[in-house]
């Protein structure tokens, strides 16, 4: 068979090149959802790893059955679009013709320019790769895509969507999502529906009516969306047993965060009924895909002997895979096991790094196991300072532990100015969510009128409420204060009948009299 390469001698190999094979070949799965996927452009997948393209990669070998080089050659002289870009699709994939890269593009530029829509979409990712020799063109890779698009390509269309996605035009990206979406693109139905769940034309109903149409499709990402949005009540009824289906179908396709949320059901008994063993499945499989909460959740499990063998050994594994990627759950979780020497040799200063850097992230109990550590000298050197710096940190947040030591810094006047109200003002705050020792503090506050006027009635209210949390030195005082009161009132009771007797017998005489 004729080679006609040759007849196309004279072009230059450096300035007509393109990428389109290896980094156009498209997956039709997608296995994790973020709305940064659209966000990114690398290379001319424009970070849409998901979409089923018309590439030349894709065309089978029985498209060519009818064809030979030189019947196509035939057919575009006498003009023939399809066999132009036939003939591109020859000389890419070495099809009765030695492969040529640039040969393609040249009959890809003829056959788009006349009007071939699928020659048009794939000239548009020649000029917007760039990355081989061609040059890399983003107003003609629009001008061709927009071509192609007007042509009804539905990949085109979606690709202008993500395009205008990324420049932040809501109006294009949308116009341009939605038709390829009404000719059933997968993935444009569910960016559509992402547009309409999270940019400012946000309609909720249109939202779930294209996550479902990309959810027929077996889209995880829109299966796992579908998932949220019946587990919060998200434009449509609340309903675990949906989301809990949706999940199973997003996580059975892969979506990582589906695995997750699936676990959690499974944890939880939200859906289904309760299976911690199902549950460590699915954290499982999720973490073999990152999934840092995950990772947490299997910590917990083989620290508790939740639906697996309890094993410290596995439970610190994955709390230090968590702790190492950030999660500051993990990291507390980690620093306990080295405080409490849980399954590990004891270490304050392990303990007291992993405290630190979970406090950093606004962990409350870190924040306050950090300050413990600076006041009692554990892993570090004692500060007050310091201590009194992540004491309200964590008080501020609302622990109630930390509000109470801070209470006792102003009571005492550690490395503080003794200051009575605010030790006041800090038992209350802990008080009121129900601390009992803060309770007994705050109740002696007002007994001895330290901070706040006396009031021995007031002290009494909060010396029960401690007691009634077992706190064993209220009860003595509710003994005192309830006896002292008994005495007054009985005092009151006998002056009282005396002045009535005295009144009654001066009535009687003043009668006598009359």
């Amino acid at each position: 068979m004729e080679d006609i390469t040759n007849r196309f001698k004279g072009y230059n190999d450096e300035q007509i090149s393109i990428a389109l094979q290896s980094e156009f070949s498209i997956s039709n799965t997608s296995n994790t959802f973020s709305r940064d996927d659209s966000k990114s452009l690398t290379s001319s997948t424009i970070s849409c790893p998901e979409s089923p393209y018309t590439i030349v990669s894709d065309y089978r070998n029985d498209y060519f059955k009818d064809d030979d080089a030189l019947s196509l050659y035939e057919k575009v002289k006498n003009g023939n679009t399809e066999a132009m870009f036939k003939l591109a699709v020859c000389f890419w994939k070495g099809k009765h013709v030695k492969k040529s890269q640039k040969h393609a593009i040249i009959w890809f530029r003829k056959a788009a320019m006349a009007g071939h829509p699928e020659a048009q979409f794939n000239l548009a990712l020649c000029y917007y790769d760039g990355k081989k020799g061609l040059e890399k063109n983003e107003k003609r890779a629009l001008y061709w895509f927009s071509k192609a698009a007007k042509n009804r390509n539905v990949n085109a269309q979606y690709l202008l969507g993500v395009i205008y996605d990324v420049k932040k035009n809501e109006e294009l990206a949308m116009k341009w999502y939605q038709k390829a979406a009404e000719q059933g693109h997968v993935s444009a139905q569910f960016y559509l529906g992402l547009c309409f769940h999270t940019c400012s034309k946000k309609n909720i109903k249109k939202a779930i009516y294209w996550y479902k149409k990309a959810a027929e499709q077996n889209d995880a990402r829109a299966q796992y969306l579908l998932g949220t949005c019946y587990n919060d009540g998200n434009g449509v009824p609340v309903n675990k047993e949906e989301a809990f289906k949706y999940y199973s179908l997003a996580a059975e396709n892969g979506n990582t965060d589906a695995q997750f949320n699936l676990g959690l059901s499974y944890a939880r008994g939200c859906g289904i009924s309760s299976n911690p063993a199902l549950a460590v499945k699915w954290y499982k499989e999720a973490s073999k895909k990152g999934h840092i909460s995950a990772c947490v959740n299997l910590g917990i499990c083989y620290e508790h002997g939740c639906g697996v063998d309890r094993d410290m050994n596995e439970a610190i594994k994955w709390y230090r895979k968590a702790a190492d990627a950030g999660n500051s759950i993990a990291q507390f979780n980690l620093a306990l096991c080295y405080e409490n020497g849980n399954n590990v040799e004891k270490d304050y200063k392990q303990a007291f790094y992993w405290y630190e850097k979970a406090a950093k992230q606004n962990e409350l109990e870190a924040q306050f196991n950090l300050a413990s550590c600076y006041a009692f000298g554990k892993g570090t050197e004692v500060n007050y300072e310091k201590s009194i710096e992540w004491y309200r940190a964590a008080a501020s947040n609302g622990c109630y532990r930390s509000q109470f030591n801070l209470g006792i810094y102003y009571l005492k006047g550690i490395s503080v100015i003794k200051d009575y109200s605010h030790a006041v003002f800090w038992f209350r705050k802990s008080a009121c969510q129900g601390f009992a020792i803060a309770q007994f503090y705050l109740a002696l506050c007002y007994l001895k009128g330290k901070g706040v006027e006396a009031d021995k009635n007031k002290a009494l209210e909060w010396f029960k409420k401690a007691n009634e949390q077992k706190y064993k030195s209220a009860k003595i005082y509710i003994e005192q204060l309830e006896a002292a009161k008994n005495k007054q009132w009985f005092k009151y009771l006998k002056y009282s009948l005396k002045s009535k007797y005295n009144q009654k017998y001066k009535n009687e005489i003043i009668i006598q009299q009359q």
